[in-house]
């Protein structure tokens, strides 16, 4: 068996990811694949293992609005979710998340690294980190994304490749990658408008960390604006829209690359389920889908008994201003000076479509402090035995 090195680290078989053998393959899903000696002399063994995690599950984090069920395995049609666990005689010392789609492994996102307290500084997340990136690049990765609020952490992902991008947001470019921002959607072919799914999570992070279209409110739903980050909202988005909640349609092209995204999400309230926020974000190649992806949107809310869609747009973004309207969608206020950008403040215009309307999709029940149906039949009842009863209202 052929065992390649990488940046000074033993790396297993690339075929069937083992360092010497099935013996290091623990269960079909959990693999030995590499040991390096860290600061302290110790021998970090680090263990790549896909969902279930099974065992490890404890000794892990993770989003909490989808733990359960990606720790599980349940995205796995759609996303890649390898954990790169290290391991010291027997008890894990740190771990850390890639998530890569199933479709495209260009780009992907490092989440969750976390070091034991008393490992700290041994050099742990950058034994797991290195071998991350390399089974990253093996696989034809282009660019990896993750973000911290760490200094400490900071000065590792530098020293790892990575550098800083846009709010707490870091990037790291494999040499395939070449000019990234220009290239990766740049226009290169026909395409076509899906519904989203949980293997977009890395494409969408790209497409909104992308300093184009430069506009002032990026993601109005998840509060992301012209300087945020954006990774982990995705998942609270799609999480938030299950169950008729709204709708995220995807412009692919045919690269299988994530080249416009947009958001619906249904008002919270019996008394507003007919009205739902709307944002969109299309790559600059690829504005003239722009009028394709929001009809798509539109209708399939429609479909769902939304009737009126509204947008929020910064008042000098002109040119997102002008893919609402292209799209039908007119300008129905200004709120004077709500958005403060680097310049000072702007206005805050809202954009919306009305459409035919459509009856409730969820009865008044359904919702959190409205009456419950066995509420009205008692009080029913009980003006039928008192008729003096009187319902507080």
């Amino acid at each position: 068996m052929t065992v390649s090195k990488v940046a000074g680290y033993n790396i297993g078989c690339r075929h069937c990811g083992s360092l010497s053998g099935d013996e290091d393959i623990i269960t079909a899903n959990c693999k030995n694949i590499a040991e390096t000696e860290l600061k302290s002399g110790e021998t970090l063994v680090i263990k790549k293992i896909n969902p279930p995690l099974e065992s490890y599950a404890d000794n892990v984090t993770c989003w909490d609005v989808v733990r359960d069920d990606l720790l599980v395995g349940v995205f796995e049609p759609w996303l890649f979710t390898p954990y790169y666990i290290g391991e010291i005689q027997g008890d894990v010392v740190g771990s850390m998340a890639c998530f890569t789609p199933v479709e495209n492994p260009e780009v992907g996102l490092v989440e969750f690294v976390n070091t034991e307290e008393n490992h700290r500084r041994k050099g742990v997340s950058t034994a797991l980190l290195r071998q991350l990136i390399s089974h990253f690049e093996v696989d034809g990765g282009l660019a990896l994304y993750l973000c911290t609020t760490n200094p400490v952490a900071g000065r590792m992902y530098e020293n790892c490749g990575f550098s800083y991008l846009v709010g707490d947001g870091m990037r790291y470019l494999t040499r395939e990658a070449g000019d990234f921002d220009a290239g990766y959607l740049a226009k290169t072919g026909a395409a076509s408008v899906r519904q989203a799914h949980w293997g977009d999570l890395p494409g969408v992070s790209a497409l909104f960390c992308h300093r184009e279209p430069a506009w002032e409110i990026k993601e109005y739903l998840s509060h992301c604006f012209k300087h945020t980050r954006f990774e982990g909202h995705f998942m609270r988005l799609m999480r938030r829209i299950e169950e008729d909640r709204g709708v995220i349609q995807i412009l692919e092209n045919d690269c299988k690359r994530v080249v416009g995204c947009v958001i619906v999400e249904r008002l919270p309230t019996f008394h507003q389920q007919h009205v739902a926020h709307l944002s969109i974000r299309v790559a600059p190649d690829y504005g003239r889908h722009s009028c394709e992806l929001l009809d798509a949107a539109v209708d399939c809310a429609h479909q769902i008994g939304i009737s009126i869609l509204q947008s929020y747009v910064a008042e000098c973004d002109a040119d997102a201003k002008d893919v609402l309207a292209a799209a039908s969608f007119t300008e129905e206020a200004v709120l004077r000076g709500r958005l403060r950008t680097t310049d000072g403040f702007t206005d805050l215009a809202v954009y919306s479509r009305i459409l035919s309307e459509v009856p409730p999709q969820h009865s008044q029940h359904k919702y959190y402090g409205e009456r419950q149906p066995w509420q009205t039949e008692r009080i029913h009842e009980l003006g039928k035995a008192m008729p003096r009863y009187t319902e507080h209202k």
